[in-house]
């Protein structure tokens, strides 16, 4: 999967996970906010600090 793929995953898939199931809570926002700010970190170079 590259980068495009990605994205595109993150924002219109919906195995990403925003119906969590019975007893668990959903996360904040939704996953067209999660999209664009996915889709903004990929943009600008993907950096991943070291732990």
């Amino acid at each position: 999967m590259d980068m495009e793929e990605l994205i595109d995953h993150m924002a219109n898939d919906t195995l990403v996970g925003w119906q969590p199931g019975e007893g668990r809570e959903a996360v904040p926002g939704t996953q067209k906010q999660f999209g664009a700010l996915f889709k903004a970190w990929a943009e600008s170079g993907a950096h991943c600090p070291s732990a």
